[in-house]
């Protein structure tokens, strides 16, 4: 009766005998041959040729729970990759995913799971990927679940304006890439005739704040240095909304890829067709003849705000520096110290500094001269923690020129310089690498940020990313002074305690950490964001109403006496390792400036006045 059923069932249409295989199994895609069939027992089996071979596919469903499990039963957050070498069972090409040695490489094993994903066969459209892998394809009844891709799960958007729009509500959605199975219906005959390849490797980056310059260097570059890539693997950043990158973004990821960083809708671009070869015109960021949109490998790695760091930041940036020095993409120092005297900058990204390019590059021989303390101060010009009267520092800087005596230290020179001019993101075409001018996409800002600091001795900035340019300075000769406004180095100080100090102290000061905390209500003044509300000439509906933010957007109108008291403070500790440390040690290294003059104390004083009662610490005069 049953050999009879069977007979029939192969004589009807569209019927299959049980253990042949369902009726569509003669239009399986690439990824599984038209031999395919399905066994009751849920296995694949077929030819040599399947992505998943059924032993190894019985094997992973007896050790994996679920969505999440690695090939050891192991879960990651972002789910599995896909199979390794498909129809191989050799798990050391497997894991490190070598096809030729003139590829780039990647050895899995050496990725963190918790932060990357891998998969195979994949092609990249636009903002979606596309998964060739049988194991996903609508066509496999026993199909699994697409892994979840990591997301951008925080980010602020990038506004054309001087300070980061967190204070103006500018925190925006979750983003992540789309991931779906291939189908009849690809809108591209790349797509729809896939061409794996192996020649290239792309990475794609996901981080939280992309566009912040401290966050990304910190938390992302850090990171990246710590997996040790091949340099010929293709670095891409997800930006959302089809964002650009940030000149930022390029400069510092230079030492881990050869090729061009792009981003992620850069990988997935259509490509420009070429009439006379017959193909599509080749992409910088590939080593290959035409622009590829299918590779047999991709990895994806994510960081946040928590997850995120790696390498040493003075290690990292000290690669950086030495890749931009090698590129010859380190301009002239924008700032003119002239014979001591002081000046405004203005935007170290202008001036004649492209003009000559590659004559007496700064990354080179220090061309300080150590009798002379050069103190750089940041200028901004937003709405938000402006130094109101610049100007008048410098005058003062001026005057003590000649009589200035500190530490080793006979003269005093000051500028001043913005580093935000030109620091919106630039559109990413994939196809403008750094130009030795530095100016594709806005990159001479950076670059001439780069240089300016590399001539100074001492870096005073207000709160924010104008502090991360403290890490591209001479190292072992340099120090950076972080100005708080009124009760954001007191009140509010845990914010800003747990970022620049902790990180110059665990990368053993080499570039020295003060915090100057203005604790003078006539020196601080309120931001034009928290003015305009309070004279409601502004609505709360876009504004984040947050007394933190409130105290660390001030403007200030620093005195010059308590300033350049505490600029001979720093030059007293500049050189001297062991005075510096002591002076930490015995609460004696950070200043607050209070009316009277200066306090010195240690970081964290959340009540000034409760503190001045109990301890009774002595006051340093100042005019």
């Amino acid at each position: 009766m049953l050999h009879a059923l069977l007979l029939l069932g192969a004589l009807l249409p569209g019927c299959t005998p049980p253990g042949r295989g369902p009726p569509f199994a003669t239009a399986l895609t690439d990824s599984a041959p038209a031999s395919a069939t399905f066994p009751l027992d849920g296995s694949v089996t077929g030819s040599s040729e399947l992505p998943l071979p059924a032993h190894r596919r019985l094997a992973r469903s007896k050790s994996s729970k679920g969505k999440g499990s690695d090939k050891d039963g192991s879960s990651s957050k972002w789910g599995t990759s896909d199979s390794g070498s498909y129809g191989s069972s050799d798990s050391k090409q497997e894991d490190s995913w070598v096809s030729d040695p003139d590829d780039p490489h990647l050895a899995r094993d050496d990725l963190p799971r918790a932060n990357c994903v891998t998969l195979r066969r994949i092609c990249v459209h636009q903002e979606t990927l596309v998964t060739h892998a049988w194991r996903y394809s609508i066509a496999n009844p026993h199909r699994e679940a697409l892994p979840e891709l990591p997301a951008l799960e925080q980010w602020n958007f990038p506004a054309a304006l001087e300070a980061n729009t967190d204070a103006l509500a500018g925190h925006m959605d979750p983003y992540r890439l789309s991931l779906r199975p291939a189908s009849s219906a690809e809108p591209t005959p790349a797509l729809a005739s896939p061409v794996f390849t192996n020649h290239t490797l792309p990475v794609i980056i996901v981080c939280d704040f992309p566009y912040n310059l401290g966050e990304f260097f910190a938390k992302t570059v850090s990171a990246v240095d710590q997996l040790g890539l091949d340099t010929r693997i293709t670095l891409a950043v997800l930006t959302p909304q089809g964002l650009g990158l940030a000149p930022f973004h390029s400069f510092l990821l230079m030492p881990y890829s050869r090729y061009p960083i792009i981003t992620a809708n850069d990988l997935g671009a259509r490509g420009s067709w070429d009439e006379q070869a017959g193909r599509e015109r080749p992409v910088p960021w590939s080593p290959e003849p035409s622009q590829p949109h299918c590779f047999e490998r991709l990895a994806m790695c994510r960081w946040g705000i928590q997850t995120g760091g790696g390498t040493l930041l003075s290690i990292v940036a000290g690669k950086v520096v030495d890749s931009l020095s090698q590129a010859k993409l380190i301009p002239p120092s924008p700032i003119s110290w002239g014979g001591g005297g002081s000046s405004i900058g203005g935007s170290s990204g202008g001036g004649s500094a492209g003009a000559q390019e590659g004559k007496g590059l700064d990354a080179g021989p220090d061309p300080r001269d150590n009798t002379t303390l050069r103190v750089l101060i940041e200028t901004r010009h937003g709405p938000v923690r402006n130094i109101k009267n610049i100007q008048e520092l410098l005058d003062a800087c001026e005057k003590r020129r000649k009589s200035f005596s500190a530490g080793p230290f006979r003269r005093l020179a000051c500028a001043a310089t913005s580093f935000s001019a030109g620091a919106a993101p630039s559109a990413s075409s994939g196809e403008a690498s750094p130009s030795p001018s530095g100016r594709a996409g806005g990159g001479g800002q950076f670059l001439s940020n780069v240089a300016a600091v590399r001539g100074a001795h001492v870096l005073a900035v207000l709160h924010g990313a104008g502090a991360t340019n403290s890490w591209f300075m001479r190292q072992r000769s340099s120090a950076l002074v972080e100005i708080r406004p009124c009760r954001f180095g007191s009140h509010h100080a845990s914010w800003p305690d747990k970022y620049m100090p902790v990180q110059h102290k665990r990368n053993r000061d080499v570039v020295k950490y003060f915090a100057y905390n203005v604790e003078d209500k006539e020196q601080c003044r309120k931001g034009d964001i928290e003015a305009a509300l309070r004279n409601k000439s502004m609505t709360a509906a876009n504004v984040r109403w947050d007394p933190a933010f409130f105290a660390r957007d001030q403007h200030l109108r620093l005195r010059p006496g308590p300033f350049l008291r505490f600029l001979e403070h720093v030059a007293e500790l500049l050189y001297d390792d062991q005075a510096y440390g002591e002076a930490r040690d015995k609460d004696e290294l950070h200043a607050y400036a209070v009316p009277e003059g200066l306090m010195y104390g240690k970081l964290g004083i959340t009540d000034l006045e409760v503190y001045l009662k109990e301890h009774d610490p002595a006051i340093v005069r100042v005019d």
